[in-house]
């Protein structure tokens, strides 16, 4: 079993595009603060959680 370890950045990158494009489409002033970009875990983990946090979001 091989562990691939990557960080959160991307997912986060995802959810600051998605903020941006809703702040422009409903023209609202949205500040995103994001803690935690540099935390490591396996990819799977990663791919379990993008989801349900862009929803939690949008």
């Amino acid at each position: 079993m091989s562990i691939r370890i990557v960080t959160m950045s991307s997912t986060f990158y995802k959810m600051k595009r998605l903020v941006r494009n809703m702040s422009k489409k409903l023209d609202k002033k949205v500040k995103l603060t994001l803690i935690g970009e540099d935390v490591e875990v396996d990819k799977n983990v990663i791919e379990c959680v993008t989801d349900p946090l862009m929803h939690m979001v949008h």
